[in-house]
């Protein structure tokens, strides 16, 4: 497959390929599990994709997952909270989607239970008030002090609706 080769020293960077939700669920059929650095920013990629591709993480090694301007909403948004507890996923990029509450609710819910300490969200469709609720589960989330003040930043820095 075309994607494999282009695996370098555990980076597999597909920014701007255009893949959408069909190229994502090809992708993650045959996703190798040594990456540690995946980058799908800018590939028209939906929910379904997304969903798909949410479905392989657990079993790779990714630690870091750029999903940043695509076209994911609240369902790809549910379906990757719904895993992320069980990846090594430290740093995710999901600016510029059309992430909207719900999603968001379902991604604070998740967070006191990841390894996830860079969350970048900002250009969605989530309102203000939701950004809140971020916040309390930040403030929540085991581990290093400087790791929860450092997401707590990236939030309060985000653009919100």
């Amino acid at each position: 497959m075309e994607y494999i080769e282009k695996v370098k020293n555990g980076v597999l960077d597909l920014q701007c390929d255009r893949l959408g939700d069909e190229g994502c669920i090809t992708l993650s059929r045959a996703l190798p599990t040594q990456i540690h650095i995946l980058d799908l920013g800018n590939n028209k990629m939906g929910d379904e994709g997304c969903i798909t591709l949410s479905r392989v993480l657990p079993k790779t090694q990714i630690h870091t997952l750029n999903l940043l301007y695509n076209k994911i909403g609240d369902e790809g948004c549910i379906a990757l909270s719904q895993v992320l507890p069980n990846t090594q996923i430290h740093t995710l990029r999901l600016n510029s989607n059309k992430i909207g509450d719900k999603g968001c609710v379902a991604l604070s819910q998740t967070l006191p239970n990841t390894q996830i300490h860079t969350l970048y969200l900002d250009y969605n469709n989530i309102r203000f008030n939701y950004r809140d609720q971020l916040y309390d589960y930040v403030k929540k989330r085991k581990g290093n002090k400087n790791k929860r003040k450092k997401m707590y930043e990236i939030i309060q820095n985000d653009k919100f609706l």
